[in-house]
């Protein structure tokens, strides 16, 4: 699996993570939460999503343990819309988790390309 691949995966993985656990802040412990992962994207792909202000953490442990995360007010507001290219037009947090929880990789990498692929647009008329 080539890097893209990898990261629309995690990002979808961490977004549903954070989708359901909100509005508590959460330790995320990735080696034991998401399974086999690719350690050094996983994190990468953790300091994108903070970088890019979808989502924000406390502080890191050993690379692998993420302390005090949770959704950005960017995030939530992203993953609460109802684009009507959704089934029923439920919220794209919505259609994360349930791809999660679908546990196939490939539903998974396509929920997280179509939530980033929107969020250019949604993010431009924010500002």
């Amino acid at each position: 699996m080539d890097n893209i691949k990898t990261f629309d995966l995690y990002v979808g993985k961490i977004l549903a993570f954070l989708y359901k656990e909100f509005p508590c802040k959460c330790e995320l412990n990735y080696k034991s939460d998401f399974g086999e992962v690719n350690a050094k994207i996983m994190f990468a792909t953790l300091i994108w999503l903070k970088d890019s202000g979808f989502i924000d953490f406390e502080s890191t442990i050993n690379d692998d343990f993420i302390y005090n995360a949770i959704l950005s007010a960017k995030g939530l507001e992203l993953l609460k819309q109802k684009p009507k290219s959704l089934e029923n037009s439920i919220s794209f947090g919505e259609w994360l988790v349930s791809s999660a929880n679908s546990a196939k990789d490939e539903v998974i990498r396509k929920s997280a390309g179509e939530v980033l692929h929107y969020s250019l647009g949604f993010l431009a008329k924010l500002f």
